[in-house]
């Protein structure tokens, strides 16, 4: 899974997460895209990193997984650099 060269490394981290807590939520893909309003594909891109990622969108998908606090601020802190070089 090389996702997009483009991509940050963080970016990467974080999307590799977000599937990783999908998973141990117990929800797929389609029941994550119908529950916030987004297409399956779009989820799947966040989740490969062949999407940039939007802060809104990591936040309410955390939110959905119920992610606890002081996982989802540190996400959302490497989301917020992710455009930082190194």
């Amino acid at each position: 899974m090389p996702g997009n060269p483009h991509t940050s490394v963080r970016s990467r981290q974080v999307a590799a997460e977000l599937r990783v807590l999908r998973e141990q939520a117990g929800l797929s893909g389609a029941e994550v895209a119908k529950r916030l309003g987004m297409s399956t594909s779009k989820i799947s891109r966040i989740e490969t990193g062949n999407s940039g990622l939007q802060i809104e969108d990591v936040a309410a998908l955390l939110g959905l997984y119920q992610v606890p606090a002081s996982i989802r601020d540190g996400l959302l802190d490497l989301v917020r650099r992710s455009e930082e070089r190194g």
